[in-house]
């Protein structure tokens, strides 16, 4: 991803920063989860590490879109177009309105994955990590279809935000993935409904929460 330097910082709080920013054509980049830009992206406030800031991250994803996508905008960035033959399929003929077409697109973009799932395997080591590959691109397709369809708004909003952040497409999917997995494993070991509201406080969390546990 692309790195902005911080320039004039100065610890801020949350009242603050709302004060002085309190419309919705104000363009916040939070990237560190430590760090806010406004839409000039000269200016860089350090949030305050004395105060209580569980509620800037909401603040912030609600504040921080100035560009929303179009429908067709967000499709196309959920899939791109592309090109190829893989297993005498043309990749350009498939339909990412098509579910199923939807869910070849995303197998075909982990061709390791696939492979892996195709052999029966349960596990894969990638990137350093032993993976379940077939969780991994379940994932994928769930968070896909979230993007493509629009819901919840907050995956759409937050895959907007990290893309103006300058994340990566593929990071992004990986990022929203981690907050579907985290409340699928909940509801499994609770035994309960999907918690929207705590979905959309993660949601909101990001980047700081997946930049806080990046290798370094």
């Amino acid at each position: 991803m692309s790195s902005r330097p911080v320039l004039d910082a100065s610890f801020q709080t949350t009242e603050a920063l709302l004060r002085d920013h309190d419309t919705s054509d104000e363009l916040f980049w939070c990237v560190h989860g430590s760090a806010v830009w406004d839409n000039s992206g000269d200016t860089a406030f350090l949030l305050d590490p004395v105060r209580e800031h569980d509620s800037l991250p909401v603040v912030l994803n609600e504040y921080a879109v100035g560009v929303t996508w179009t429908i067709e905008e967000r499709r196309a960035w959920t899939f791109p177009p592309v090109e190829g033959i893989v297993d005498e399929i043309d990749l350009a003929l498939l339909d990412p309105a098509d579910p199923d077409d939807r869910g070849l697109l995303i197998r075909f973009e982990h061709p390791d994955f696939a492979a892996a799932v195709e052999a029966g395997s349960e596990e894969i080591e990638f990137d350093g990590n032993v993976i379940n590959p077939n969780l991994h691109l379940t994932i994928h397709e769930v968070v896909a279809n979230q993007l493509w369809e629009g819901e919840p708004p907050e995956a759409a909003e937050t895959a907007r935000r990290l893309d103006l952040a300058g994340y990566d497409r593929h990071e992004i999917f990986h990022m929203i993935g981690s907050v579907v997995s985290e409340e699928i494993w909940a509801m499994l070991h609770d035994k309960r409904m999907a918690d929207l509201d705590q979905m959309r406080r993660d949601l909101a969390a990001l980047p700081g929460t997946w930049e806080a546990d990046r290798p370094t």
